[in-house]
């Protein structure tokens, strides 16, 4: 059964999510999850992001790779943490964006969903944050992530 957008405005809106928050949910609810994803509460429109990556579709897919440009601050973490459970091709395309947010919260939440499954290449932008992050802590989160995934050689700086 579908759910409708005021099914999912309900269950998104709850105050603690918990997985039956999420169940159910499916590709006959994208449309629904992309107006939520406009939503003007930015913590709604983070939750339909949440959604949206736990649904195996092409027109879910398309959604999330156009989210990494979302304004809002609150949307992009959210996008960062589902990329790990992600198809690999749509977690490297949506990473490779979020690993050079201006927002230093989205690129801790992106560092800490690239892992060994990943293309080399955002395993070497790692490498590269490692050394040019502006934020220091950014720089050891990234050298313990590559030291706890196995890969890159890092310097802690």
């Amino acid at each position: 059964m579908t759910l409708s957008e005021n099914e999912l405005r309900q269950r998104l809106g709850a105050i603690e999510p918990t997985t039956a928050t999420y169940a159910g949910i499916g590709p006959g609810e994208v449309d629904a999850l992309r107006t939520l994803l406009g939503d003007k509460e930015a913590r709604l429109a983070a939750r339909a992001v949440h959604a949206l990556g736990l649904i195996d579709s092409e027109p879910a897919h398309e959604t999330l790779l156009a989210t990494p440009r979302d304004p809002r601050p609150e949307v992009r973490p959210s996008l960062a943490h589902v990329a790990e459970r992600l198809p690999v091709d749509l977690s490297d395309q949506v990473l490779a964006e979020l690993l050079n947010d201006p927002d230093i919260g989205v690129r801790k939440f992106a560092i800490r969903s690239v892992g060994p499954r990943n293309a080399e290449a955002l395993r070497a932008k790692l490498e590269q944050l490692s050394h040019a992050d502006e934020s220091q802590g950014l720089r050891r989160l990234v050298y313990e992530r590559l030291r706890s995934s196995g890969g890159g050689q890092v310097n802690s700086t």
